[in-house]
């Protein structure tokens, strides 16, 4: 392995690292405070959207495709439990839908939906900020919120574009003809991201630029 690639490789791990460390510090902030921000009435409506196993499923998946974080659905979720607010057997049912809705991002990626990211981040912007009706507005911060997200897993497809042209990184990737060697690597990248929609969207772009789909779908094997 050069020093261009070792270089590559650790930059990237750099600002992912990064990310990882910011998110992390903000969910702890988010799960400190809503225990202390809980009243009767959100409990009320936590009861009401996990009193069936179907239900939280659907919660779960809905939640984390507008947060795009099954970490932050799942922490939340835990928060709950600990909390009392939400009973155990209830929340098993909320963390199935999390990965259920995880699987969203990946479907967003494969249709390479990101390059129209800046339409929905210009409407988005311009209802927010024009608009005086507050569900106009509502709707408007809700396009530029999803057109965020489009923008940002556009950004992650054509970080990952010059690792196909490294011969490097090619026969690395020859090595990991074993699926427990690409289930393996792809448990660490997802675990230095803490996000599978990041790696399974790497696999989805390599493979998309014909790269060899047996060695890359193997990684799959950890979700």
């Amino acid at each position: 392995m050069n020093c261009r690639f070792s270089s590559l490789l650790m930059n990237n791990g750099y600002f992912a690292g990064s990310d990882s460390t910011a998110a992390n510090v903000s969910f702890s902030f988010r799960s400190a405070s809503v225990a202390f921000l809980l009243n009767d009435k959100a409990k009320k409506w936590v009861g009401l959207f996990t009193k069936n196993t179907l239900m939280g499923v659907l919660t779960g998946t809905v939640l984390t495709i507008l947060l795009d974080s099954s970490s932050a659905v799942i922490i939340l979720t835990i928060v709950l439990v600990n909390t009392k607010t939400l009973r155990f057997e209830n929340s098993l049912g909320i963390i199935l839908g999390a990965n259920i809705g995880t699987t969203f991002s990946s479907q967003l990626i494969a249709l390479d939906i990101g390059k129209y990211s800046p339409i929905p981040i210009f409407i988005g912007f311009l209802l927010s900020v024009i608009s005086k009706s507050k569900s106009v507005s509502g709707v408007g911060k809700t396009l530029l919120y999803f057109g965020i997200m489009f923008f940002g897993l556009y950004t992650m497809e054509r970080s990952v574009e010059p690792l196909r042209e490294q011969k490097e990184f090619l026969d690395w990737m020859t090595k990991l003809e074993n699926p427990f060697k690409g289930a393996g690597v792809g448990a660490l990248v997802t675990l230095v991201l803490q996000s599978s929609s990041a790696t399974v969207g790497m696999v989805i772009t390599l493979a998309t630029r014909n790269s060899t789909w047996q060695q890359l779908l193997s990684a799959w094997y950890d979700f």
